[in-house]
């Protein structure tokens, strides 16, 4: 008995010295061995799992207990940065050639997905089959991943996303991935839960065999839910998934959204999404259903919309108001709704903006073709110009007025962009449009736009005054954008041009107008630098408003001496004629006729306005049939934005002067009646 004791404490002590021996041969070597020395074979390891290189630019420690490296500052090429990394590693393994990883923890991670294709130089990921190391090289096998404070950067076909990342951690169990953590989005955390496909296959570019995932993201007001598999994992291409969603409230979700989400309550979303090789996927069994959905000036109480399957029909119905009026859509859109076929759209609008119907082919190659008809028994043009509007630009800080205008012609850059979207030929009509407060009938068009090149000819209404017709044509296939306008109206009402132009009561009456001009520029003010054509307006018998007439008139009558009095302060003026005739060469508009007259007041001109600089050179004789009657010839110069008007120079203009100040009668012998010779010249009758 004393001896088996003997024995046991002897084989116990010779065991405790051993391990002391070991202890102290591992301390030794945590000592005196360089972990640095082993950056080169960690990263040649990594970027054969990977594909891509690993740049460990902070030091490297060993600790023993538990086994474990760490790093500072390592970066992935194109996929990762890390601010720290510990590796919990088994010794053992080394023996094996494996660099065994039981967890990693990454600490800040800023992760990149997709991932970009693997770099040139570096060899094929190892297949997950492979169980042996080539001599001198270490294979990585990784069992837990944990991750804290952490980013998530997702670029995606259209726009990048960024969510945060508080914890994630993924751990492998038998041949698949286990995720559970949590995702910052807009403020708010979401859970994220979920299953995969193994780190092997995910990591083995030259793998075929479908990766299966699994995920759930949610929170107390929204779920979204992916099940499915893709082909390239890492490259997100080849998928084939499941995507179900549900939602009362979208705010956690903003940064994967277009824009701030709107208010809405009950709200679902289910499709089967299937990779096509482009930016947008396949999608079948779609299903929408909106219970309920609020946005400025548009409110929708239901709206549905379902593809059944194969995507070969759409179906949509709406129900809401626009604008506090009750709007109504309903849509069917039929055919191979995939890329390289066409499909046949049927929609009824009926809304406060128009009440419409539209039948449409759609061509859905990579430059979409649309064909068909749009007739609209009412087509508000107003409602619809304020419905579009933008919202108006912040208030200036107080103090800080904005700055002057320096043009009255925007020098702003055209946004034609859209023009490139899509060719379309659509014959357009409305039975009634409403424009400028004024209603047009039997109004009709042809669209026609093709590789950036637009036409709309004819362009044709019966306006309150009588027949209007017009061609438009722009072309943005190069960057001086040419267009031209013909437009002629013989009677055509004045009073809603006017309040389309945004002076409404300005004027009312009809007028003639004739205006045919062509142009080039990449904003308003080159275009109008370029102008040539002609310009022809002729009016008679019609009132104008005081307040108006003084804004434009008021600083000629000044210079001319003539009392403020002649057109009013208030009230409105009858005009016996309104003339106007000008002719443009390369932006130099020549004014061939000017005519105004009030009965009272008859202004006579002529010159020249330089559209690129916004230069007048006009000469104008303004006659005051009161008294003895004396012209006194005005130049206006100066700007279109800040017109100058001063005396003529030269003997006439002084004599008449000198005489109307000492009461001298000098009476002017103008014509009887002007008005006819200057409508008709106004008109293009008279050769000019």
């Amino acid at each position: 008995m004393t001896r088996t004791r003997r024995g046991w404490r002897t084989l116990l002590g010779a065991l405790l010295v051993l391990l002391l021996l070991v202890g102290a041969a591992l301390a030794a070597a945590a000592l005196l061995i360089d972990p640095a020395r082993f950056k080169p074979e960690i990263a040649a390891a990594v970027q054969r799992a990977t594909g891509h290189a690993l740049r460990l630019d902070g030091p490297v420690r060993l600790r023993l207990f538990p086994p474990r490296v760490t790093v500072a500052d390592a970066t992935l090429a194109g996929v990762a940065r890390v601010g720290s990394l510990e590796a919990r590693i088994a010794p053992l393994a080394l023996l094996h050639g494996t660099l065994e990883v039981a967890r990693l923890d990454l600490h800040h991670p800023e992760i990149t997905l997709p991932l970009p294709p693997p770099e040139p130089s570096a060899p094929a990921a190892a297949p997950a089959a492979a169980t042996a190391a080539p001599a001198g090289r270490l294979q990585l096998d990784i069992a837990a991943v944990h991750i804290s404070d952490g980013v998530l950067i997702w670029h995606g076909a259209t726009r990048t996303l960024s969510l945060g990342v508080p914890t994630l951690d993924a751990t492998a169990s038998g041949p698949s991935l286990l995720f559970s953590g949590t995702l910052r989005s807009a403020g708010r955390l979401l859970t994220l839960t979920g299953e995969t496909g193994n780190l092997a296959r995910l990591l083995d570019r030259s793998a075929t065999t479908p990766w299966p995932v699994q995920l759930v993201v949610q929170d107390t007001a929204a779920r979204l839910a992916i099940r499915g598999t893709f082909a390239r994992p890492l490259q997100g291409r080849g998928y084939i998934l499941q995507v179900d969603a549900a939602a009362t409230d979208l705010a956690a979700f903003t940064p994967l959204l277009a824009g701030t989400p709107p208010t809405l309550h009950d709200a679902s979303v289910s499709a089967r999404l299937a990779d096509q090789g482009g930016a947008w996927p396949a999608i079948d069994g779609l299903t929408v259903h909106v219970g309920g959905l609020a946005m400025p000036e548009l409110t929708i109480e239901r709206a549905d919309i379902v593809a059944p399957g194969g995507g070969e029909t759409v179906q949509a119905d709406l129900d809401g108001t626009l604008h506090g009026a009750k709007l109504r859509v309903t849509a069917t859109l039929a055919g191979t709704l995939r890329p390289g076929g066409s499909a046949a759209l049927r929609a009824t609008v009926t809304a406060p903006i128009a009440e419409l119907t539209t039948e449409l082919t759609v061509g859905l190659t990579a430059h979409p073709l649309l064909r068909g008809t749009l007739a609209a028994q009412r087509l508000d043009i107003d409602m619809l110009r304020a419905a579009l509007r933008p919202a108006a630009a912040a208030a200036p800080p107080p103090g800080q007025p904005p700055p002057p205008p320096r043009r009255l012609i925007p020098d702003r850059a055209f946004d034609l962009s859209a023009l490139h979207l899509a060719d379309a030929d659509l014959l357009l009509s409305a039975t009634t449009l409403i424009a400028g407060g004024a209603s047009y009938d039997n109004a009709r068009g042809h669209l026609l736009l093709q590789n950036g090149r637009l036409v709309l000819d004819p362009a044709a209404a019966d306006s309150p005054g009588g027949p209007v017709d017009g061609r438009f044509a722009i072309d943005a296939r190069t960057a001086t954008s040419p267009m031209a306008l013909r437009l002629r109206a013989p009677t055509l009402a004045l009073g809603p041009l006017a309040a389309a132009l945004g002076h409404p009561g300005a004027i009312t009456g009809d007028g003639f107008v004739d205006a045919d001009l062509q142009g080039a520029g990449a904003s308003p003010a080159e275009l109008a630098g370029s102008l040539t054509g002609h310009l022809g307006i002729a009016v008679g018998e019609a009132t104008a408003d005081n307040a108006a007439l003084s804004a434009l008139l008021g600083g000629v009558l000044h210079a001319a001496r003539l009392p403020p009095e002649v057109l009013g302060e208030t009230g409105q003026t009858r005009l016996r004629c309104l003339a106007l005739r000008l002719r443009a060469d390369d932006g130099i508009a020549d004014v061939t006729t000017l005519v105004a007259d009030t009965g009272r007041l008859l202004l006579e001109g002529s010159g020249s306005v330089a559209l690129a600089p916004e230069t007048l050179d006009l000469h104008l004789r303004p006659l005051l049939r009161v008294g003895p009657g004396i012209i006194v010839p005005v130049r206006l110069g100066g700007t279109l934005l800040t017109p100058k008007a001063t005396v003529e120079a030269g003997r006439g203009a002084a004599t008449a002067l000198l005489g109307a100040l000492l009461g001298a009668k000098m009476k002017a012998e103008p014509p009887a009646d002007p008005c006819p010779a200057a409508l008709a010249a106004a008109r293009g009758e008279v050769p000019q």
